[in-house]
């Protein structure tokens, strides 16, 4: 709901409804900014031009929102679960991925032994097995997530997954059939 202030848009003017604005031209042809209780959503429209010259419009919804450190993990792996179709172990392990990085700040590249793994699924309460950590690291590097470096038990960081921030964004594009 838009809300009348001292400067008004070019084209507003104050409704009669309490509080609202009228338009003599459609407002929302610019970038549309709604705020709710713990979250900004931004609507926009505008023209994407691909690697291979063609042009495509678009309209998109971009949500904001602030979670703690618990949610934020949860949020994260369930997008890249669904993403990636990850398996539970892949999950599993990708939470301890997250509790390394946290744990390593300015590297990308990180110590993935068993015995520092299984300690840590210990102190979560996490059941998981070597052959199981084993399996769910080969589909996080298959999946591109991570990549085994020549150091034993050491494994490079996709900076396109992991970083040492406190935000990501994920992007779906629905193109509907003809």
């Amino acid at each position: 709901m838009l809300q009348v202030s001292e400067t008004l848009p070019p084209g507003a003017e104050p409704s009669r409804k309490a509080g609202l604005l009228k338009y003599d031209q459609n407002p929302f042809w610019s970038t549309t900014k709604i705020r709710t209780r713990g979250k900004r959503v931004t609507v926009d429209s505008g023209t994407y031009t691909s690697d291979d010259g063609e042009t495509q419009d678009y309209a998109g919804i971009h949500t904001v929102q602030r979670t703690d450190r618990e949610k934020f993990v949860k949020v994260y792996t369930g997008h890249l679960k669904a993403v990636l179709g990850l398996k539970p172990s892949a999950l599993k392990v990708l939470v301890y991925l997250l509790h390394e990085v946290q744990e390593s700040p300015n590297t990308d590249c990180i110590f993935l032994a068993w015995a520092k793994a299984e300690s840590y699924f210990q102190s979560q309460e996490i059941r998981i097995g070597r052959t199981a950590y084993q399996a769910a690291l080969l589909q996080l590097i298959k999946s591109q997530i991570i990549a085994e470096s020549t150091v034993p038990y050491h494994f490079w960081l996709n900076p396109q997954f992991y970083w040492n921030g406190d935000r990501y964004t994920f992007w779906q594009t629905h193109v509907m059939d003809s």
